[in-house]
């Protein structure tokens, strides 16, 4: 799933979206897909645009065509390209200088990884296959059933204005607890 987001938008520019939606048509500023791995839940999977108000339709109708026939078109290139940049994102940073060494060194340990798991990095992510990227982000996430949020004037959520006015007043401080259990 994580190679599979590289190639449709966590690497911003050289990402799918960045190609079709930033290059292609310059409709936005940034654009993004995040993909939030959960630990006790499946987590959460986010396409983020900013652009021009005006473009806003346009920029949902862009997003929408990149996504058509995602995953099912990714080219083997493009799964080469994001194992290389996640190899390499890897080594450099977390390896880059002693302090993320440390840190990287010590959260191996507290998963019961050692060296072996470091000098094999790159040849584990280069055993994924082009079928299992597809098959994992086919099989958890639904592009087909995404929900839209559009941030203007207006909180929009799949087309429904959200009141999300509150009095201020209506609402108390409270300290926050002193101490820790």
């Amino acid at each position: 799933m994580v190679l599979g987001n590289l190639i449709l938008g966590a690497n911003a520019i050289s990402s799918r979206l960045g190609r079709m939606v930033r290059e292609n048509k310059g409709l936005v500023y940034t654009l993004g897909s995040i993909l939030q791995l959960g630990i006790t839940t499946g987590g959460q999977f986010l396409i983020v645009a900013s652009g021009k108000k005006a473009n806003a339709d346009k920029l949902k109708s862009a997003i929408k065509s990149a996504l058509q026939s995602f995953p099912d078109d990714i080219s083997e290139e493009e799964l080469q390209l994001a194992k290389q940049s996640l190899v390499n994102s890897y080594y450099v940073g977390n390896f880059s200088n002693n302090e993320a060494r440390a840190d990287t060194l010590a959260f191996l340990a507290a998963k019961g990884r050692d060296m072996n798991f470091v000098q094999n990095y790159g040849s584990m992510i280069n055993a994924i296959t082009l079928d299992q990227v597809k098959t994992a982000m086919k099989n958890n996430i639904d592009l087909d059933n995404l929900v839209e949020v559009v941030v203007a004037e207006d909180l929009k959520v799949n087309d429904q204005i959200i009141d999300t006015s509150f009095d201020a007043k209506k609402y108390k401080a409270v300290a926050p607890r002193s101490g820790l259990r």
